[in-house]
């Protein structure tokens, strides 16, 4: 990210005109807050198991953020203090794997863990949750590989890992249970984690991974990809 923050007018929200006195400084560095900051050798479980030429685009063709957009992921983070009903949560895990001689870290956060019954918690935001859960397009396939990373992250610290729960989520809908049939996928994630740091090193954008969020990607008029549908319930 830049660090810009788009208006309505497409310009710089701190330089333009009619908008620039509208948002104190203190409510634009809450809107750009980032818990993680990206950076080549360490990269985030969510960048892995999602579209990795997206994920090499975020390093090396940052988009300025609008301001909806902000407000969007900054909406989700006020909907996530949910996990502080949870003893255990926002737990941050890691995993390191030698590439080219070098150490490379795949991290992650937690959202909830129930150490008791051996529960992973991952709360998801999102829109039209009864109307998404209805067209069959709920769990996304990201989200089932993201809590399965996780499962393969905790297991690195000894921890018992019973059941994965996708929780969905939106302003008018109270969360909704999605249970996620365990899977090892460990060798995915360090094949796919050694192919977006290749690619990074090389500058050589990896393969396109088109599917029916590519129309919401910041980056589909630069990907240019031919839309799919490739959900499929796991």
């Amino acid at each position: 990210m830049t660090g810009q923050i788009l208006c309505e007018h497409g310009k710089n929200l701190a330089e333009c005109e009619i908008c620039g006195d509208s948002y104190p400084s203190q409510l634009l560095s809450w809107l750009g807050y980032r818990r993680f900051v990206a950076k080549i050798g360490t990269y985030h479980l969510t960048a892995v198991v999602g579209c990795l030429r997206r994920t090499f685009y975020d390093f090396t063709q940052p988009e300025s953020e609008t301001l909806r957009s902000l407000w969007m992921k900054q909406r989700g983070r006020m909907l996530h203090m949910i996990t502080h009903a949870f003893g255990w949560r926002e737990l941050p895990v890691c995993m390191q794997l030698e590439y080219g001689g070098r150490t490379v870290e795949l991290v992650g956060h937690v959202d909830a863990y129930d150490p008791n019954k051996g529960v992973v918690y991952e709360f998801k935001t999102t829109s039209h949750l009864p109307w998404q859960l209805e067209s069959g397009k709920l769990p996304h396939v990201h989200h089932v590989n993201q809590i399965r990373g996780y499962d393969v992250l905790l297991s690195n610290y000894g921890l018992c890992v019973n059941q994965l729960e996708l929780w969905y989520m939106d302003d008018l809908t109270p969360p909704t249970k999605i249970i996620v049939q365990r899977e090892n996928i460990k060798e995915w994630l360090v094949d796919r984690t050694k192919a977006l740091h290749k690619s990074l090193l090389d500058n050589e954008e990896p393969a396109s991974e088109p599917s029916y969020i590519c129309k919401y990607c910041l980056f589909s008029g630069t990907c240019k990809p031919r839309f799919r549908y490739t959900h499929q319930l796991t």
